[in-house]
């Protein structure tokens, strides 16, 4: 892995465009294996999850092709069941392609998906889900055999809005036979944008974005041409990055309204975000100020950009309280954060975060996706200069990050 050289003490200005969601292109992807027909998702981000999970299809037998930020599929036919044990452990994406290879070919086998190590990502959701339209499924020599007669409607309870089970059910009941509900559903954007492109392909779906979803399955899904949702989490990490640094930018390409509960934040920390049409302007005048969040599945603050707050927060003026609901071992940012002289305490999966006016540059290691992210942003504070080693953990979710980083003032290096 490459490591990121940062100068701090410059301030953010200008405008940045966002690129497609990392979270939504993903199962995006894992749909194209529903129909033999071609299609074709647009505002795709260049980012290695999305690499390797075109990888993961093409080894399955589809063809691919990308043509700028264009991707193109076409799954007519599919050569094995068996998912690529390397790339499966690469990325947790890879646990959506269950769904629509039992959909698909009625069976699949399956290698326990990677991705970050944030705690605890079971899969039983998944795999509750997919026993109620009548999958059955067996661990044997470290690989799960899956398999049914036909997949068919039920009623799946989930225990918590998981956005991946509900993303898998999706992908499952939209071919079965009879009609699925799934209460306790995942309310965030990107299930909304799943639930978009498949109702573009034939599905028949109600109730996206609320918790509770009605599927109906046909009996064929057809090609189509569809665009990806931007990223709110790449938007919010450059909103945060600018309220560090005292700066001032725009975002574009976004949808400001999916990202609300982060904005509040910001404006409770001393920030002026200012929201029109797809874009969205902070300026952040002043030291920010401390603050509180917890994080909660959406429409609650997302888990995603709590590690990015932890970094503003340790350079607020006052204590910040931020309390981790999701994932129990997504604190471990805070060791590293304290390299530069914050004061971090931990309580449970809370953190209690005294800022500094100024803090010491320092030699971070990422340990996952957003974490990077956060390290850089408190590195673009820091009074000299930091590295941050584990670019490839930032490289999984943000595309061209250091050059966009640089067009704002940033000074940044890949080294």
């Amino acid at each position: 892995m490459s490591d990121f050289i940062v100068n701090g003490m410059n301030r953010l200005c200008g405008e940045v465009r966002i690129s497609g969601g990392k979270n939504a292109v993903l199962p995006l992807l894992a749909a194209t294996l529903l129909t033999r027909d071609e299609i074709v998702i647009r505002n795709c981000p260049n980012i290695s999850d999305v690499s390797d999970m075109t990888d993961i299809l093409s080894a399955l037998g589809a063809d691919i092709s990308r043509e700028g930020d264009a991707i193109v599929v076409r799954a007519e036919d599919i050569d094995t069941t068996c998912m690529p044990e390397e790339l499966s452990h690469k990325i947790r994406s890879s646990i959506f392609l269950l769904g629509s290879m039992l959909a698909r070919k009625k069976e699949a086998c399956f290698f326990p998906p990677g991705g970050c190590e944030i705690g605890r990502r079971p899969i039983d959701q998944h795999m509750h889900a997919l026993r109620v339209m009548g999958a059955e499924a067996v661990w044997r020599d470290e690989k799960l055999f899956c398999n049914t007669k036909g997949l068919r409607g039920g009623v799946i309870d989930l225990r918590f809005p998981s956005v991946g089970a509900t993303e898998n059910a999706l992908l499952a009941a939209v071919l079965a036979k009879g009609v699925t509900v799934i209460n306790g559903a995942a309310r965030e954007p990107e299930i909304s944008c799943l639930a978009h492109m498949l109702r573009s392909m034939g599905a028949k779906i109600q109730g996206d974005g609320t918790g509770c979803i009605v599927i109906e399955g046909v009996q064929k899904m057809h090609g189509t041409e569809f665009f990806c949702i931007p990223d709110r989490i790449e938007a919010c990490t450059f909103l945060a990055a600018a309220a560090a640094t005292r700066g001032c930018i725009t975002v574009t390409g976004t949808r400001p309204e999916s990202y609300g509960c982060v904005t509040d934040i910001l404006e409770r920390a001393g920030a002026s975000v200012r929201v029109y049409g797809d874009a969205a302007g902070i300026r952040m005048d002043q030291r920010a100020s401390a603050f509180t969040l917890s994080t909660a599945p959406y429409p609650g603050f997302p888990t995603d950009m709590q590690a990015q707050m932890c970094a503003l927060a340790c350079t607020a003026k006052g204590t910040s309280h931020i309390t981790e609901t999701v994932f129990e071992n997504r604190l471990r940012h805070a060791s590293e954060l304290k390299k530069t002289g914050a004061c971090i305490k931990k309580e449970e999966n809370s953190l209690y975060i005294t800022g500094e006016e100024r803090l010491a540059p320092a030699r971070f290691s990422a340990t996952d996706l957003r974490s990077g992210a956060a390290l850089v942003i408190l590195a673009l504070f820091c009074d000299g200069q930091s590295s941050v080693s584990g670019t490839g953990f930032i490289d999984r979710g943000y595309e061209n990050f250091e050059n966009k980083l640089k067009a704002l003032g940033a000074d940044i290096k890949r080294v």
